[in-house]
């Protein structure tokens, strides 16, 4: 765990400031996953990081470039920050959307936004008409392992539209996945702005203290495909906290994580 005063006073960059926390986290443990029958599994810095470069290999390999969208339907696994971590260092556009949606909503949101790739964490998903056997669908899973037979993505589908050259998250959330759905464009610039705000004196209630203090380990409730959710899995990157997360969240479940790891 990294103190305020190593973390903040300095103009942050996204991409830099998760390398930064990867790097500076080495082989201690990062990610906590509790599953639903009892066992528990534990992820460090560096294996996440390197399933993240050899993921990075695998999708410029299937022709993705920069600025390419890829989707991520699924909720909050320990792979995700793997996926998270290529994403910025390949300058791909994540696009977020909420594994409980309707499928025929999830698949509107892929083609809409013309995502070159999808990772799955739910079961029973297929592509859009028109797409299927056309780009890469991938489970989160160690090895992020192909679900269909397209090793490359279809050269005759084109470069997606450009987006802002800023954006680096579309975020399809609660309220905005209805007939008038809308995807909210995110600049990694704004999410480094907000926890250079949080780290701030500024920023606190009282004089002087931060809103945001560093933790040793965090229960992480919020899902990837909310705002809140990104902040807090990026300030927990760089700050080097553990951060536990839940297969299934249950009244069992949550009183034994907070018993036996006892979350800050």
């Amino acid at each position: 765990m990294r103190e305020n005063s190593e973390l903040f006073g300095k103009k942050l960059y996204l991409p830099a400031i998760v390398e930064e926390g990867f790097q500076t986290g080495g082989d201690e443990v990062f990610a906590i996953y509790q599953r639903a029958d009892g066992s528990r599994e534990e992820y460090c810095y560096s294996n996440l990081r390197a399933e993240s470069m050899a993921l990075v290999e695998k999708l410029e390999a299937m022709g993705l470039k920069k600025g390419d969208r890829i989707a991520l339907v699924t909720a909050m696994k320990p792979w995700w920050y793997s996926i998270y971590h290529a994403a910025l260092t390949a300058g791909y556009i994540m696009v977020c959307i909420d594994p409980g949606a309707p499928m025929n909503q999830i698949q509107s949101m892929v083609q809409e936004t013309e995502c070159r790739c999808v990772f799955l964490g739910v079961d029973n998903f297929r592509l859009p008409r028109g797409l299927e056997g056309r780009i890469p669908v991938m489970d989160i899973a160690p090895g992020f392992p192909l679900r269909g037979e397209c090793e490359r993505v279809d050269i005759l589908l084109g470069s997606a539209a450009p987006m802002d050259e800023r954006g680096t998250f579309v975020i399809f959330s609660s309220g905005t996945t209805g007939e008038r759905r809308k995807g909210v464009l995110l600049p990694g610039s704004s999410v480094a702005d907000a926890l250079e705000w949080n780290g701030s004196a500024d920023s606190g209630i009282y004089k002087d203290i931060p809103a945001y203090t560093m933790h040793k380990r965090d229960l992480m409730l919020f899902p990837p495909y909310h705002i809140a959710g990104l902040m807090a899995a990026t300030l927990d990157i760089y700050a080097n906290t553990q951060v536990i997360m839940l297969e299934k969240l249950t009244p069992q479940v949550l009183a034994g994580v907070l018993q036996e790891l006892k979350p800050d």
